[in-house]
């Protein structure tokens, strides 16, 4: 998938900077989107928290995902919610985690 493509090419990276000796960097990873790459950042940002420290997104279509199963009785699905997000891609959310991604969402130009 596109998402483990990017986490390969960010493990690659880290070990270039490692053999390089450069020590002075972060375990997690910033990541910026804005409209069709706004969803894709705060999909992996939920999808990989382990190796996110914060994301920025913008024009994400009318919502992010909200980290939520359920609302009002209602099952979120995948990608409105998380209510079927394990069985669609393998990964079991990590919601601790997940509220520790400092996160910026914005819409509009204002």
């Amino acid at each position: 998938s596109i998402d483990q493509q990017l986490v390969n090419m960010i493990a690659d990276a880290k070990a270039v900077v490692a053999n390089n000796n450069i020590t002075n960097v972060s375990d997690k990873i910033f990541i910026i989107g804005y409209s069709a790459s706004a969803n894709f950042s705060s999909r992996f940002a939920l999808l990989h928290t382990e190796i996110v420290q914060a994301v920025a997104v913008g024009g994400v279509n009318a919502h992010p995902i909200l980290p939520l199963t359920q609302l009002n009785g209602q099952e979120l699905t995948y990608p409105v919610g998380i209510g079927d997000v394990q069985n669609i891609t393998g990964i079991s959310i990590n919601l601790d985690a997940y509220k520790n991604v400092k996160q910026y969402i914005y819409m509009g130009e204002n």
